[in-house]
Protein backbone atom coordinates (compact mmCIF):
# COMPACT_ATOMS: atom_id res chain seq x y z
CA UNK A 1 0.00 0.00 0.00
CA UNK A 2 0.76 3.41 -0.83
CA UNK A 3 2.88 5.16 2.89
CA UNK A 4 0.36 7.49 4.51
CA UNK A 5 1.49 9.91 6.97
CA UNK A 6 -0.72 12.31 9.83
CA UNK A 7 2.01 14.69 10.93
CA UNK A 8 1.56 16.47 14.31
CA UNK A 9 2.99 19.70 14.14
CA UNK A 10 1.81 21.74 16.30
CA UNK A 11 4.68 23.91 18.22
CA UNK A 12 6.85 22.55 15.73
CA UNK A 13 9.07 24.31 13.71
CA UNK A 14 10.60 23.56 9.90
CA UNK A 15 13.27 22.05 11.17
CA UNK A 16 11.46 19.67 13.16
CA UNK A 17 9.32 18.68 10.06
CA UNK A 18 11.87 18.23 7.59
CA UNK A 19 13.71 16.07 10.50
CA UNK A 20 10.80 13.84 9.79
CA UNK A 21 10.09 13.79 6.03
CA UNK A 22 13.71 13.37 5.22
CA UNK A 23 14.78 10.47 3.02
CA UNK A 24 10.84 10.14 2.43
CA UNK A 25 9.26 9.83 -1.01
CA UNK A 26 6.15 8.66 -2.60
CA UNK A 27 4.12 8.93 0.92
CA UNK A 28 0.66 10.92 1.06
CA UNK A 29 0.87 13.15 3.58
CA UNK A 30 -1.70 15.38 5.99
CA UNK A 31 -0.18 17.78 8.46
CA UNK A 32 -2.03 19.02 11.23
CA UNK A 33 -1.93 22.34 13.74
CA UNK A 34 0.92 23.80 11.51
CA UNK A 35 2.32 27.29 11.81
CA UNK A 36 2.47 29.15 9.00
CA UNK A 37 6.03 28.80 8.49
CA UNK A 38 5.81 25.18 7.82
CA UNK A 39 2.00 25.53 5.99
CA UNK A 40 3.94 27.59 3.52
CA UNK A 41 6.71 24.89 3.43
CA UNK A 42 4.09 22.11 2.65
CA UNK A 43 2.16 24.00 0.38
CA UNK A 44 1.01 21.94 -2.55
CA UNK A 45 2.89 18.83 -0.71
CA UNK A 46 0.64 18.08 1.72
CA UNK A 47 -3.54 18.32 3.15
CA UNK A 48 -3.57 20.86 5.72
CA UNK A 49 -5.78 20.09 8.94
CA UNK A 50 -6.48 21.65 11.90
CA UNK A 51 -6.64 19.11 14.10
CA UNK A 52 -5.35 15.32 14.17
CA UNK A 53 -9.47 14.74 14.73
CA UNK A 54 -10.13 16.53 11.19
CA UNK A 55 -7.40 14.48 9.85
CA UNK A 56 -8.01 11.24 10.86
CA UNK A 57 -11.71 11.70 9.84
CA UNK A 58 -11.04 12.84 6.02
CA UNK A 59 -11.22 10.19 3.44
CA UNK A 60 -11.27 7.66 6.81
CA UNK A 61 -10.11 4.65 4.98
CA UNK A 62 -6.65 2.50 5.44
CA UNK A 63 -3.74 2.86 7.70
CA UNK A 64 -1.87 6.05 8.52
CA UNK A 65 1.37 6.73 10.28
CA UNK A 66 0.44 9.27 13.37
CA UNK A 67 3.70 10.80 13.92
CA UNK A 68 5.48 13.74 15.80
CA UNK A 69 6.79 16.17 14.31
CA UNK A 70 10.62 15.37 14.79
CA UNK A 71 10.76 11.82 15.01
CA UNK A 72 13.31 10.11 12.65
CA UNK A 73 11.91 7.19 10.46
CA UNK A 74 13.62 4.41 9.54
CA UNK A 75 13.28 3.20 5.80
CA UNK A 76 11.95 -0.29 6.48
CA UNK A 77 9.32 1.09 8.98
CA UNK A 78 6.80 0.87 6.49
CA UNK A 79 7.25 -3.28 5.45
CA UNK A 80 7.63 -4.14 9.39
CA UNK A 81 4.79 -2.27 10.14
CA UNK A 82 2.87 -3.90 6.97
CA UNK A 83 3.78 -7.22 8.85
CA UNK A 84 2.29 -6.41 11.91
CA UNK A 85 -0.58 -5.50 10.27
CA UNK A 86 -0.73 -8.95 8.57
CA UNK A 87 0.48 -10.38 11.47
CA UNK A 88 -2.97 -8.90 13.75
CA UNK A 89 -6.35 -8.77 12.12
CA UNK A 90 -7.95 -7.52 14.43
CA UNK A 91 -5.32 -5.27 15.08
CA UNK A 92 -6.25 -0.94 14.92
CA UNK A 93 -3.20 0.21 16.11
CA UNK A 94 0.12 -0.38 16.19
CA UNK A 95 2.26 1.11 18.78
CA UNK A 96 6.07 1.70 17.43
CA UNK A 97 9.22 1.72 19.42
CA UNK A 98 10.42 4.81 20.29
CA UNK A 99 14.26 4.79 20.67
CA UNK A 100 16.83 5.81 22.49
CA UNK A 101 14.31 6.40 25.06
CA UNK A 102 10.89 4.19 25.53
CA UNK A 103 7.91 5.08 28.00
CA UNK A 104 7.81 2.30 30.95
CA UNK A 105 4.43 1.43 29.88
CA UNK A 106 3.17 -2.23 29.98
CA UNK A 107 2.24 -4.73 27.58
CA UNK A 108 1.66 -8.41 27.70
CA UNK A 109 5.14 -9.73 26.67
CA UNK A 110 3.50 -12.76 24.62
CA UNK A 111 0.84 -11.42 22.64
CA UNK A 112 2.09 -7.70 22.63
CA UNK A 113 -1.43 -6.13 23.69
CA UNK A 114 -1.08 -2.58 25.44
CA UNK A 115 -3.72 -0.59 26.98
CA UNK A 116 -3.03 2.14 24.43
CA UNK A 117 -0.44 3.70 22.33
CA UNK A 118 1.78 6.23 23.34
CA UNK A 119 5.09 6.54 21.31
CA UNK A 120 6.17 8.95 19.28
CA UNK A 121 4.89 7.27 15.97
CA UNK A 122 1.53 5.08 15.80
CA UNK A 123 0.26 3.08 12.49
CA UNK A 124 -3.52 3.35 12.97
CA UNK A 125 -6.32 1.72 10.81
CA UNK A 126 -8.63 4.89 10.61
CA UNK A 127 -11.66 3.11 9.61
CA UNK A 128 -11.33 1.78 13.35
CA UNK A 129 -10.70 5.14 14.80
CA UNK A 130 -13.80 6.54 13.07
CA UNK A 131 -16.13 3.79 14.58
CA UNK A 132 -14.51 4.24 17.85
CA UNK A 133 -15.53 8.07 17.70
CA UNK A 134 -12.62 9.37 16.56
CA UNK A 135 -9.62 10.81 17.95
CA UNK A 136 -10.19 13.32 20.76
CA UNK A 137 -8.64 17.27 20.85
CA UNK A 138 -6.94 16.26 23.85
CA UNK A 139 -3.26 16.95 24.60
CA UNK A 140 -1.41 14.40 22.47
CA UNK A 141 -0.57 11.79 25.10
CA UNK A 142 -3.75 11.79 26.35
CA UNK A 143 -5.85 11.94 23.11
CA UNK A 144 -3.91 8.33 22.22
CA UNK A 145 -4.63 6.69 25.55
CA UNK A 146 -8.54 7.85 25.07
CA UNK A 147 -8.41 6.40 21.94
CA UNK A 148 -6.89 2.92 22.83
CA UNK A 149 -9.46 2.49 25.75
CA UNK A 150 -12.29 3.60 22.90
CA UNK A 151 -10.81 0.70 20.54
CA UNK A 152 -10.45 -2.04 22.79
CA UNK A 153 -14.10 -1.25 23.94
CA UNK A 154 -15.01 -1.96 20.12
CA UNK A 155 -13.09 -4.81 20.11
CA UNK A 156 -10.36 -3.82 17.95
CA UNK A 157 -6.30 -4.93 19.17
CA UNK A 158 -4.04 -2.30 20.22
CA UNK A 159 -0.58 -3.36 20.39
CA UNK A 160 3.29 -2.42 20.95
CA UNK A 161 5.48 -3.52 17.78
CA UNK A 162 9.37 -3.65 19.10
CA UNK A 163 10.92 -4.22 15.85
CA UNK A 164 8.89 -0.91 14.65
CA UNK A 165 11.74 1.77 15.32
CA UNK A 166 11.93 5.18 15.18
CA UNK A 167 14.16 7.44 17.09
CA UNK A 168 13.22 10.75 18.96
CA UNK A 169 16.39 13.03 19.79
CA UNK A 170 15.12 15.92 20.53
CA UNK A 171 14.99 17.62 24.05
CA UNK A 172 12.38 16.55 26.45
CA UNK A 173 9.97 19.35 27.63
CA UNK A 174 9.52 18.32 31.02
CA UNK A 175 6.99 21.04 31.87
CA UNK A 176 4.66 20.05 28.79
CA UNK A 177 4.72 16.65 30.21
CA UNK A 178 3.60 17.45 33.36
CA UNK A 179 1.05 19.60 32.29
CA UNK A 180 -0.32 16.93 30.09
CA UNK A 181 0.05 13.88 33.07
CA UNK A 182 -1.96 16.30 35.35
CA UNK A 183 -4.94 17.16 32.60
CA UNK A 184 -4.69 13.92 30.99
CA UNK A 185 -5.06 11.98 34.19
CA UNK A 186 -8.17 14.14 34.57
CA UNK A 187 -9.65 13.78 31.22
CA UNK A 188 -9.66 10.00 31.36
CA UNK A 189 -11.23 10.04 34.39
CA UNK A 190 -13.96 11.88 33.29
CA UNK A 191 -14.35 9.56 30.53
CA UNK A 192 -14.07 6.19 32.25
CA UNK A 193 -13.74 6.36 36.34
CA UNK A 194 -16.59 6.56 38.68
CA UNK A 195 -17.31 9.56 40.69
CA UNK A 196 -14.93 9.31 43.18
CA UNK A 197 -12.17 8.79 40.85
CA UNK A 198 -13.64 12.13 39.14
CA UNK A 199 -13.42 13.52 42.32
CA UNK A 200 -9.86 12.29 43.38
CA UNK A 201 -8.68 13.94 39.56
CA UNK A 202 -10.03 16.94 40.05
CA UNK A 203 -8.80 17.70 43.69
CA UNK A 204 -5.31 16.27 42.63
CA UNK A 205 -5.64 18.45 39.58
CA UNK A 206 -6.24 21.37 41.71
CA UNK A 207 -3.50 20.39 44.65
CA UNK A 208 -1.09 20.76 41.46
CA UNK A 209 -2.41 24.50 40.21
CA UNK A 210 -1.75 24.94 44.26
CA UNK A 211 1.46 22.96 44.93
CA UNK A 212 3.04 22.55 41.37
CA UNK A 213 6.26 21.00 40.52
CA UNK A 214 9.58 23.76 40.67
CA UNK A 215 9.27 24.16 36.85
CA UNK A 216 9.95 27.72 35.64
CA UNK A 217 7.08 29.68 34.48
CA UNK A 218 4.84 26.55 35.73
CA UNK A 219 1.73 27.91 37.39
CA UNK A 220 0.82 29.94 34.17
CA UNK A 221 1.53 27.08 31.85
CA UNK A 222 -0.68 24.77 34.44
CA UNK A 223 -3.18 27.19 33.97
CA UNK A 224 -3.52 27.47 30.65
CA UNK A 225 -3.49 23.51 30.44
CA UNK A 226 -6.33 22.97 32.83
CA UNK A 227 -8.33 25.87 31.04
CA UNK A 228 -7.95 24.33 27.85
CA UNK A 229 -9.07 21.00 29.20
CA UNK A 230 -12.65 22.30 30.87
CA UNK A 231 -14.74 22.15 27.91
CA UNK A 232 -13.14 18.72 26.91
CA UNK A 233 -13.89 17.27 30.28
CA UNK A 234 -17.64 17.86 29.90
CA UNK A 235 -17.88 16.41 26.69
CA UNK A 236 -15.63 13.54 28.11
CA UNK A 237 -17.67 13.34 31.10
CA UNK A 238 -21.47 13.61 28.65
CA UNK A 239 -19.94 10.53 26.93
CA UNK A 240 -20.33 8.20 29.89
CA UNK A 241 -24.18 8.77 29.69
CA UNK A 242 -24.36 7.18 25.85
CA UNK A 243 -22.04 4.31 26.73
CA UNK A 244 -22.86 3.25 29.92
CA UNK A 245 -21.95 -0.52 29.18
CA UNK A 246 -18.66 0.39 27.23
CA UNK A 247 -17.61 2.89 30.27
CA UNK A 248 -17.76 0.11 32.64
CA UNK A 249 -15.99 -2.51 30.49
CA UNK A 250 -13.39 -0.04 30.70
CA UNK A 251 -9.55 -0.96 32.16
CA UNK A 252 -9.47 2.22 34.48
CA UNK A 253 -8.21 3.25 36.43
CA UNK A 254 -4.59 2.91 35.34
CA UNK A 255 -1.42 5.29 35.87
CA UNK A 256 -1.33 8.38 33.31
CA UNK A 257 1.19 8.30 32.19
CA UNK A 258 2.31 4.87 32.31
CA UNK A 259 5.52 4.42 33.52
CA UNK A 260 5.31 1.17 35.32
CA UNK A 261 8.38 -0.51 34.42
CA UNK A 262 10.67 3.00 34.26
CA UNK A 263 12.53 4.33 31.67
CA UNK A 264 16.60 4.13 30.42
CA UNK A 265 18.43 4.96 27.56
CA UNK A 266 19.17 2.10 25.09
CA UNK A 267 20.92 2.55 21.89
CA UNK A 268 20.42 -0.58 20.05
CA UNK A 269 22.97 -3.16 20.11
CA UNK A 270 23.16 -5.38 17.00
CA UNK A 271 26.55 -7.10 17.02
CA UNK A 272 27.48 -8.67 20.21
CA UNK A 273 28.07 -11.64 22.17
CA UNK A 274 26.41 -14.70 21.79
CA UNK A 275 23.30 -15.43 25.03
CA UNK A 276 22.47 -18.49 25.96
CA UNK A 277 18.83 -18.57 27.72
CA UNK A 278 18.64 -21.43 29.99
CA UNK A 279 15.09 -22.85 30.33
CA UNK A 280 14.49 -25.55 33.23
CA UNK A 281 10.94 -27.08 32.40
CA UNK A 282 9.20 -30.12 33.98
CA UNK A 283 6.22 -31.65 31.95
CA UNK A 284 4.42 -28.43 31.10
CA UNK A 285 4.16 -28.34 27.02
CA UNK A 286 1.39 -25.46 27.45
CA UNK A 287 3.20 -23.53 30.11
CA UNK A 288 6.88 -23.66 28.33
CA UNK A 289 5.55 -22.46 24.79
CA UNK A 290 4.13 -19.64 26.43
CA UNK A 291 7.71 -18.98 27.25
CA UNK A 292 9.05 -19.28 24.54
CA UNK A 293 6.61 -17.29 22.37
CA UNK A 294 8.42 -14.51 24.15
CA UNK A 295 11.29 -14.75 23.45
CA UNK A 296 10.48 -14.39 19.70
CA UNK A 297 10.18 -10.56 20.08
CA UNK A 298 13.63 -10.16 20.94
CA UNK A 299 15.16 -7.11 19.84
CA UNK A 300 18.85 -8.67 20.32
CA UNK A 301 18.89 -11.27 18.07
CA UNK A 302 22.21 -13.44 18.98
CA UNK A 303 20.85 -15.88 21.07
CA UNK A 304 20.15 -19.19 21.64
CA UNK A 305 17.73 -21.41 24.00
CA UNK A 306 18.29 -24.43 25.21
CA UNK A 307 15.54 -26.38 27.06
CA UNK A 308 16.35 -28.81 29.70
CA UNK A 309 13.08 -30.82 30.77
CA UNK A 310 13.51 -32.53 34.21
CA UNK A 311 12.01 -35.85 33.49
CA UNK A 312 10.55 -37.53 29.95
CA UNK A 313 10.61 -35.41 27.45
CA UNK A 314 7.25 -34.34 27.29
CA UNK A 315 7.82 -30.83 25.33
CA UNK A 316 10.05 -32.22 22.37
CA UNK A 317 7.12 -32.60 20.29
CA UNK A 318 5.83 -28.67 20.82
CA UNK A 319 9.25 -27.15 20.50
CA UNK A 320 9.99 -29.24 17.23
CA UNK A 321 6.34 -28.64 15.49
CA UNK A 322 5.89 -24.81 16.81
CA UNK A 323 9.20 -23.47 17.59
CA UNK A 324 11.18 -24.23 14.12
CA UNK A 325 12.21 -20.73 13.89
CA UNK A 326 13.89 -19.87 17.22
CA UNK A 327 17.86 -21.96 17.80
CA UNK A 328 16.61 -24.05 20.60
CA UNK A 329 18.40 -27.08 21.91
CA UNK A 330 16.54 -29.58 23.61
CA UNK A 331 17.60 -31.94 26.37
CA UNK A 332 15.09 -34.36 28.68
CA UNK A 333 16.84 -36.07 31.23
CA UNK A 334 14.68 -38.68 31.30
CA UNK A 335 14.60 -39.34 35.07
CA UNK A 336 13.73 -36.69 37.37
CA UNK A 337 17.02 -34.91 38.55
CA UNK A 338 15.54 -31.71 40.26
CA UNK A 339 15.76 -28.12 39.28
CA UNK A 340 19.47 -27.58 40.34
CA UNK A 341 20.46 -30.51 38.27
CA UNK A 342 18.46 -29.31 35.37
CA UNK A 343 20.12 -25.87 35.49
CA UNK A 344 23.06 -27.03 35.64
CA UNK A 345 22.58 -29.26 32.78
CA UNK A 346 21.70 -26.33 30.66
CA UNK A 347 24.53 -24.21 31.66
CA UNK A 348 26.87 -27.41 30.55
CA UNK A 349 25.08 -27.41 27.11
CA UNK A 350 25.20 -23.57 26.79
CA UNK A 351 27.28 -22.32 23.87
CA UNK A 352 26.86 -18.66 24.70
CA UNK A 353 29.84 -16.06 26.51
CA UNK A 354 26.63 -15.02 28.74
CA UNK A 355 23.92 -17.07 30.19
CA UNK A 356 20.95 -15.92 31.52
CA UNK A 357 18.56 -18.38 32.98
CA UNK A 358 14.25 -17.97 32.38
CA UNK A 359 11.91 -20.00 34.29
CA UNK A 360 9.16 -21.84 32.48
CA UNK A 361 6.22 -19.57 34.08
CA UNK A 362 8.31 -16.43 33.31
CA UNK A 363 8.93 -13.96 30.89
CA UNK A 364 11.22 -11.53 28.80
CA UNK A 365 9.95 -7.91 27.52
CA UNK A 366 11.22 -7.49 24.12
CA UNK A 367 14.20 -5.57 25.45
CA UNK A 368 15.77 -7.65 27.50
CA UNK A 369 18.26 -9.01 26.44
CA UNK A 370 19.11 -5.75 24.57
CA UNK A 371 18.85 -3.93 27.70
CA UNK A 372 21.54 -6.42 29.46
CA UNK A 373 23.92 -7.16 26.41
CA UNK A 374 24.47 -3.43 26.09
CA UNK A 375 25.65 -3.31 29.64
CA UNK A 376 27.88 -5.78 28.95
CA UNK A 377 29.27 -4.07 25.88
CA UNK A 378 29.58 -0.82 27.83
CA UNK A 379 31.34 -2.85 30.61
CA UNK A 380 33.69 -5.64 29.09
CA UNK A 381 35.54 -6.01 32.17
CA UNK A 382 31.63 -7.07 34.07
CA UNK A 383 30.91 -10.80 34.11
CA UNK A 384 27.71 -10.09 36.64
CA UNK A 385 25.05 -8.09 35.59
CA UNK A 386 21.90 -7.07 37.43
CA UNK A 387 18.33 -6.44 36.21
CA UNK A 388 15.03 -5.72 37.54
CA UNK A 389 11.48 -7.36 36.87
CA UNK A 390 7.86 -6.67 36.90
CA UNK A 391 6.36 -8.64 39.74
CA UNK A 392 2.60 -10.55 38.38
CA UNK A 393 1.01 -11.75 41.15
CA UNK A 394 -1.48 -13.73 39.47
CA UNK A 395 -3.35 -17.38 38.79
CA UNK A 396 -3.75 -19.82 36.24
CA UNK A 397 -7.26 -19.43 33.95
CA UNK A 398 -6.75 -22.47 32.67
CA UNK A 399 -3.51 -25.30 31.77
CA UNK A 400 -3.97 -25.73 28.29
CA UNK A 401 -4.10 -23.40 26.78
CA UNK A 402 -2.13 -21.79 29.82
CA UNK A 403 -3.55 -18.55 30.45
CA UNK A 404 -3.02 -16.48 33.35
CA UNK A 405 -6.07 -13.81 35.37
CA UNK A 406 -5.56 -10.11 35.53
CA UNK A 407 -3.55 -9.23 38.38
CA UNK A 408 -1.48 -7.08 40.81
CA UNK A 409 1.72 -5.81 38.99
CA UNK A 410 4.41 -3.90 40.09
CA UNK A 411 8.02 -3.19 39.66
CA UNK A 412 10.44 -5.02 41.99
CA UNK A 413 12.87 -2.17 41.94
CA UNK A 414 16.02 -1.91 44.19
CA UNK A 415 17.81 1.04 45.28
CA UNK A 416 20.78 -0.54 46.00
CA UNK A 417 22.06 -4.17 45.44
CA UNK A 418 24.73 -5.98 47.08
CA UNK A 419 26.59 -8.48 48.86
CA UNK A 420 25.30 -7.04 52.00
CA UNK A 421 21.59 -7.55 50.37
CA UNK A 422 22.68 -10.35 49.55
CA UNK A 423 23.59 -12.24 52.70
CA UNK A 424 19.52 -11.01 53.83
CA UNK A 425 17.74 -12.13 50.74
CA UNK A 426 17.91 -12.59 47.23
CA UNK A 427 16.57 -9.64 45.73
CA UNK A 428 17.00 -10.63 42.08
CA UNK A 429 14.52 -13.16 40.67
CA UNK A 430 16.49 -15.66 38.48
CA UNK A 431 15.53 -14.04 34.96
CA UNK A 432 17.14 -10.53 35.97
CA UNK A 433 20.77 -11.75 36.08
CA UNK A 434 23.27 -11.85 32.87
CA UNK A 435 26.40 -13.73 33.39
CA UNK A 436 29.60 -14.67 31.90
CA UNK A 437 29.34 -18.85 31.48
CA UNK A 438 33.16 -18.46 33.01
CA UNK A 439 31.42 -18.21 35.81
CA UNK A 440 29.72 -21.14 36.00
CA UNK A 441 32.78 -23.45 34.54
CA UNK A 442 34.86 -21.54 37.25
CA UNK A 443 32.38 -21.72 40.49
CA UNK A 444 30.15 -24.26 39.86
CA UNK A 445 26.39 -23.76 39.14
CA UNK A 446 23.32 -23.95 40.89
CA UNK A 447 22.87 -25.66 44.37
CA UNK A 448 21.85 -29.06 43.39
CA UNK A 449 20.21 -30.82 46.66
CA UNK A 450 18.19 -27.60 47.30
CA UNK A 451 14.19 -27.33 46.07
CA UNK A 452 14.03 -23.76 46.71
CA UNK A 453 17.16 -21.05 46.79
CA UNK A 454 19.50 -22.63 44.18
CA UNK A 455 20.08 -19.75 42.52
CA UNK A 456 20.70 -17.37 45.61
CA UNK A 457 23.34 -19.72 46.45
CA UNK A 458 24.88 -19.38 42.71
CA UNK A 459 24.98 -16.00 42.93
CA UNK A 460 26.45 -15.60 46.27
CA UNK A 461 29.27 -18.11 44.61
CA UNK A 462 29.03 -15.76 42.24
CA UNK A 463 29.72 -12.41 44.34
CA UNK A 464 32.69 -13.80 45.42
CA UNK A 465 35.09 -13.26 42.57
CA UNK A 466 32.69 -11.85 39.77
CA UNK A 467 33.12 -8.35 38.66
CA UNK A 468 30.61 -5.94 39.00
CA UNK A 469 29.78 -2.96 36.62
CA UNK A 470 28.14 -0.43 38.90
CA UNK A 471 28.87 -1.55 42.74
CA UNK A 472 26.19 -1.35 44.85
CA UNK A 473 23.24 -0.82 42.22
CA UNK A 474 21.00 -2.53 39.36
CA UNK A 475 22.69 -2.42 35.72
CA UNK A 476 19.03 -2.07 34.44
CA UNK A 477 17.04 -0.35 36.19
CA UNK A 478 14.15 -0.71 33.63
CA UNK A 479 11.91 -4.04 34.26
CA UNK A 480 12.82 -5.79 31.27
CA UNK A 481 11.45 -9.42 32.22
CA UNK A 482 8.25 -10.34 34.11
CA UNK A 483 8.41 -12.51 37.40
CA UNK A 484 5.46 -14.25 37.94
CA UNK A 485 4.13 -15.22 41.50
CA UNK A 486 1.19 -16.78 42.70
CA UNK A 487 -1.89 -14.49 43.68
CA UNK A 488 -3.03 -16.07 46.88
CA UNK A 489 -0.88 -15.40 49.71
CA UNK A 490 -1.22 -17.78 51.70
CA UNK A 491 0.14 -20.15 49.04
CA UNK A 492 3.24 -17.54 48.77
CA UNK A 493 3.41 -17.87 52.89
CA UNK A 494 3.13 -21.78 52.53
CA UNK A 495 5.84 -22.10 50.04
CA UNK A 496 8.34 -19.62 51.45
CA UNK A 497 7.71 -21.61 54.72
CA UNK A 498 8.48 -25.32 52.31
CA UNK A 499 11.72 -23.08 51.13
CA UNK A 500 13.14 -21.65 55.07
CA UNK A 501 15.17 -24.88 55.21
CA UNK A 502 17.05 -24.54 52.22
CA UNK A 503 17.60 -21.25 52.83
CA UNK A 504 19.10 -22.24 56.43
CA UNK A 505 21.32 -24.46 54.61
CA UNK A 506 22.73 -22.01 51.75
CA UNK A 507 24.57 -20.15 55.17
CA UNK A 508 25.77 -23.40 56.75
CA UNK A 509 27.92 -23.49 53.71
CA UNK A 510 31.60 -22.46 54.90
CA UNK A 511 32.63 -22.47 51.60
CA UNK A 512 30.53 -19.12 51.25
CA UNK A 513 33.26 -16.25 52.28
CA UNK A 514 33.30 -12.82 51.26
CA UNK A 515 36.37 -10.58 51.07
CA UNK A 516 35.52 -7.03 51.60
CA UNK A 517 37.94 -3.44 51.55
CA UNK A 518 37.00 -1.38 54.74
CA UNK A 519 35.49 1.40 51.58
CA UNK A 520 32.95 -1.61 50.68
CA UNK A 521 32.55 -2.16 54.30
CA UNK A 522 31.61 1.52 54.69
CA UNK A 523 29.16 2.04 51.91
CA UNK A 524 27.48 -0.99 52.92
CA UNK A 525 27.43 0.28 56.97
CA UNK A 526 25.92 3.69 55.21
CA UNK A 527 23.43 1.92 52.92
CA UNK A 528 21.91 0.09 56.12
CA UNK A 529 21.86 3.18 58.06
CA UNK A 530 19.88 4.69 55.25
CA UNK A 531 17.80 1.84 55.39
CA UNK A 532 17.11 2.07 58.99
CA UNK A 533 16.40 5.48 59.26
CA UNK A 534 13.57 5.06 56.26
CA UNK A 535 11.85 2.66 57.79
CA UNK A 536 11.96 4.46 61.50
CA UNK A 537 10.51 7.70 59.36
CA UNK A 538 8.02 5.66 57.51
CA UNK A 539 7.24 3.85 61.03
CA UNK A 540 7.40 0.47 59.72
CA UNK A 541 11.09 -0.18 61.73
CA UNK A 542 9.68 -2.44 64.38
CA UNK A 543 7.78 -4.16 62.23
CA UNK A 544 10.20 -5.06 59.97
CA UNK A 545 12.36 -6.58 62.43
CA UNK A 546 10.31 -8.81 64.05
CA UNK A 547 9.42 -9.84 60.59
CA UNK A 548 12.98 -10.73 60.65
CA UNK A 549 12.68 -12.34 64.09
CA UNK A 550 13.90 -9.98 66.24
CA UNK A 551 12.55 -9.92 69.53
CA UNK A 552 11.55 -7.08 71.32
CA UNK A 553 14.35 -6.87 73.92
CA UNK A 554 16.82 -7.40 70.89
CA UNK A 555 15.03 -4.28 68.91
CA UNK A 556 15.76 -1.75 71.66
Amino acid sequence: MQPHITLLAQDADAAAVQRTLAGLSGVRLAVCGASAEVAGMLQGKAALYPSARKALACRAHGWTLLVQAGTQLSPDLWSVLEREAAAHPDAAALDCRTLPLESGKLYHPVTLQTAWPDGRAVFLDRAAVQKAGGFANWPVQAALADLGLRLTLHGFGVYYCPNAAVRWDLPADPLADYCTAVTGSFLLACRYSGLGGIVRAKFHMLGQLLHPQPFPHVRPALLRAVGRAVGPAWAAFGWRFGHPGKRRRADWPQPFPDDSRSRQPLEPVRTGPLVSVVIRTCQRPAMLRETLACLRHQTYRRFEVVVVEDGPAASRQMIAAEFPDLPIRYHATGQPVGRGRAGNIGLEMAKGEYCNFLDQDDYFYADHLEAMVSQAVQHPGADLLFGTAMEWATQPLSQDPYRLAPGRIAHLAHSRIDRLLFCHQCPSPIQTVLFRRSLFERLGGLHEQLQGGEDWYMWLKFLQAAHVAHPGQVDVARATSVFVVPADAEATARRLAAYRPDYEKIFEDDSLRFEMTPAELRRCYLALMGDVAHLYNAGQLGEYLRGIGLTQGEET
